[in-house]
Formats: C-alpha cells, structure tokens, sequence
C-alpha cells in the first residue's frame, strides 16, 4: 500500500497522481492478462517483431551494397550541412518515453501501437527495396546509440532514405495521441522540426521527410482494417475516445 505523504500541496499532489497511475496500470494489466485473445496478440508481435528485427540487419546491409542514384534536391542544395544529432534524438527518444507512459495505462493500446510500428517498419523496408538511393554527398552520418550495436551491427547506414524512419515514427506518435489536442499539437510541431533537422544534416532528402507522413498514417489505416476486419477490440484503445484538452 502506499502511504502519502509531502512537505507541501504540490508534492502531495503530484504523489497521488502517480499513485493513482501505477494503480491503473497494475488494474488494466490484470484484466488483460486474464484475456487469452490479448496473450495470444502479445505473443504473435513478440515473434513477428523479433523475426523482423533479427533479420532486418541482413537486408540493410544489401540496402547498402547496391548502387543507387544521387537525387537533385534543390532544398537540400540550399541548406550547408549541420550535425544535429543531439535534438534528433532527444525528440525521437523523449517522444518515444512519452507513448510509452501514455499506452502503459491502455494495454490495447499499447498492443495496437506497436502493431503501428511494426507495418510502418514493413512499408519502409518494401519503400527502400524499390527506390535504391545513394545519399546526398554532404551526408552527416546518424550514430542512434540504440540502432547502431543492435539493429545496425555497429555499422553505419546511409542508404535506408525513403522514407525517413524519425519522421514516420514522430508521425506514428502524432496518431497515438490524436485525441489529445495539446499533446497532438505539440507531436505535430515535433514532426516538422524533425524533418528540418534531418534536412540540415542532409541524412535525408526532402521526398524521404514528406512521404513518412502519408506512408504512416496507411501503416495506421492498415493496422485498424486488420483489426477491425478480425474482430479485434479496436474500441477498447485510447485512439477511439472522446476528444480531449490535454
């Protein structure tokens, strides 16, 4: 049990949100837990995500080996190189932590976005099979200190262009909170400073930044047929919800 107690209103308060939090999150995941249908999804997207990821190595690598064509960007051309690793991956990661605090509360949710992610990544890998692209030649290498020793081998990727994986995954976040106006808001204004930062460190072309956003939300419109083609519990995710404030 918790005991609360703090040296003032604001700490008590924020105590007890926290509180209530937890105990949400311990309530929702007991109930679903109890659901052999939400076992069953869970353990499919663990193999068919593991499966993906476990394999994706080997396809970069033959993403890289090819030759591909050098795309005349004129928006590109115009902007000097910058590396702006450090606010990619402050945005890309605390966004990231903000979903996963968001979904935690709503395992159908969580389910149903990862199931996002998943065809996102799908859609990505068929976009970059048939568009061979070589980088720009002011290209900033990205080191992801996640991506790089355990999806890229410790090898850095310069040919995984269209469409642009941190603009289609801010975008996935944008769909997550859609109900959410505030939140939604502050997504979507992420999303296009995403894009410029990439833009200015010329890891990305301009038609691998605008063609995330359409790409993820069919990643989304395709999660949510298959859901509600197979009768899955769309209904029960945060994303069918009144709209609210915050």
């Amino acid at each position: 049990m918790w005991s609360i107690s703090a040296a003032n209103p604001i700490e008590q308060e924020l105590l007890t949100r926290i509180k209530l939090y937890i105990d949400e999150v311990r309530q929702e995941w007991r109930l679903a837990l109890q659901d052999k249908l939400f076992w069953g999804l869970g353990i499919i997207s663990i193999v068919l995500t593991i499966a993906f990821f476990g394999n994706i190595g080997d396809f970069l690598e033959y993403i890289e080996s090819r030759p591909g064509c050098v795309l005349n960007d004129a928006i590109l051309n115009a902007l000097e190189a910058h590396d702006m690793s450090g606010p990619i991956f402050f945005i890309i990661y605390a966004g990231a932590a903000l979903v996963f605090i968001f979904c935690l509360p709503c395992p159908w949710t969580f389910l149903f976005a990862a199931h996002i992610f998943l065809l996102q990544n799908l859609i990505r890998a068929l976009c970059m099979y048939f568009t061979p692209l070589e980088p720009s030649p002011d290209i900033i290498p990205l080191h992801d200190p996640l991506l790089l020793p355990y999806v890229y081998r410790e090898s850095v990727k310069l040919k995984d262009l269209f469409f642009s994986g941190h603009t289609a995954t801010l975008t996935v976040y944008c769909i997550v909170f859609r109900r959410y106006i505030v939140w939604r808001r502050i997504f979507k204004i992420s999303t296009v400073l995403m894009g410029v930062l990439l833009l200015i460190q010329h890891c990305h072309y301009t038609i691998d930044i605008l063609g995330a956003v359409p790409m993820s939300y069919f990643a989304y419109l395709l999660a949510k047929y298959i859901w509600k083609r197979a009768g899955l519990p769309f209904k029960k995710t945060l994303l069918e919800k009144k709209i609210k404030a915050i």
